[in-house]
């Protein structure tokens, strides 16, 4: 990182992000306990943080980072994938080029933009107002539902999901599902 944190600080926010994180999101079913973070300062570009499933303890690269924004949504970062279920990680993520990893998460976030946009329309046009747990219920259930037809539709020999290839054709099913119901084809 170019700011200048000791260990110690690092060791301080990554559990005050933990602690932010289970508060938010809660704890995984997978594992009994949060995970433990470690801050690890080797020098390396690359990855920036890791969540290593079988110790059920996130990694952070103080030295990949830039700053304390980038610190901090690491961390959480690899928090999103303590939630998710150990085979999920191993069957999707390990072997994912670093191209791959940056195509899937632009890929999530567009999604999630998109999809709360479209909570907002729907809560403007109906004047109605949505808690915030509603609203994190809807957009968990949107993502999911996103992440299911990119995996049907993406999903290549030997298991691995191709997730650009497989938003796209659950895109295009989805207008063309539309534009038949509609009788335009």
């Amino acid at each position: 990182m170019k700011e200048k944190y000791t260990h110690k600080k690092l060791e301080y926010i990554g559990e005050k992000v933990i602690n932010w994180c289970v508060d938010k999101f809660g704890l995984s079913k997978h594992y009994n306990d949060y995970p433990y973070v470690e801050i690890d300062m080797v020098e390396t570009n690359n990855p920036l943080g890791e969540f290593i499933s079988d110790n059920n303890e996130i990694i952070i690269y103080p030295k990949a980072i830039n700053n304390m924004d980038e610190f901090i949504g690491t961390i959480i970062h690899e928090y999103t994938h303590y939630m998710q279920s150990p085979s999920w990680y191993t069957r999707y993520l390990n072997n994912l080029t670093i191209d791959e990893a940056i195509s899937i998460a632009a890929k999530a976030v567009n999604a999630g933009g998109v999809g709360v946009s479209g909570l907002e329309m729907s809560q403007n046009s109906a004047r109605i107002a949505w808690d915030e747990s509603q609203l994190a219920d809807m957009l968990q259930s949107m993502m999911k539902s996103i992440h299911d037809s990119c995996v049907e539709y993406g999903e290549e020999s030997g298991g691995k999901v191709n997730y650009l290839q497989g938003a796209n054709v659950a895109g295009f099913v989805k207008v063309a599902e539309a534009m038949l119901s509609y009788g335009h084809v």
